[in-house]
């Protein structure tokens, strides 16, 4: 039998959401739970955030495994910028992605790194995120 993987205060709070939402309770509920457990554990995570409830409700609509595509025109990406944009949900991840490849090429950068994610992030528009990257030196 397989262990219990901790949960993220914000994820059991969405699981909790969800099930209400759904009206499931039970044997129902326990088996979404430990589906959302066997995705944080695909994914090689220790703890359960809400990225992983969201990649488990996608396997369970008829998808495979919903992973980022790889890096696109020319652009490397850090270790730690993919594993942060994997901690996104996978609603927004691919916007995300895409806002920050957008910001590198535009400032002439060959390698997204974990700042850039982190100032994407932080940007409240598209507009501001253009006008961070002038700060931030090309690789």
């Amino acid at each position: 039998m397989s262990q219990e993987v901790p949960w993220k205060p914000e994820a059991e709070q969405e699981l909790a959401r969800r099930l209400g939402r759904l009206g499931w309770a039970g044997e129902r509920a326990l088996a979404l739970r430990r589906r959302v457990e066997a995705v944080t554990r695909g994914r090689g995570r220790r703890t359960v955030a809400v990225a992983d409830l969201d990649e488990a409700q996608a396997q369970s609509m008829g998808g495979g495994p919903r992973e980022t595509p790889p890096a696109t025109r020319g652009l490397a990406w850090d270790p730690d910028a993919r594993r942060n944009l994997e901690q996104e949900t996978i609603y927004l991840r691919e916007r995300l992605r895409q806002r920050v490849e957008a910001l590198a090429r535009e400032s002439g950068q060959t390698r997204v790194t974990l700042d850039l994610v982190t100032q994407v992030r932080q940007a409240p528009s598209p507009g501001m995120a253009r006008r961070a990257a002038e700060t931030v030196p090309a690789v």
